[in-house]
């Protein structure tokens, strides 16, 4: 039966490249998480003002 023997070594250059997906990652889930319902609200908030506003010209 043959017989698989890995050898894994950590490299100061693998390490600088995992800390930098793991700091990107950090940011995507920090946007998707707390900024981005954040503006879609804010969004939200602007789309009925303009709505009410729109619906209170056509009324005169």
């Amino acid at each position: 039966m043959p017989v698989s023997a890995f050898s894994f070594e950590v490299t100061p250059e693998s390490v600088g490249d995992l800390g930098d997906r793991a700091a990107s990652a950090g940011l995507m889930l920090t946007l998707l998480t707390g900024i981005a319902p954040l503006a879609l609200t804010v969004v939200a908030a602007v789309l009925v003002l303009v709505a009410f506003v729109l619906g209170r010209r056509r009324r005169r």
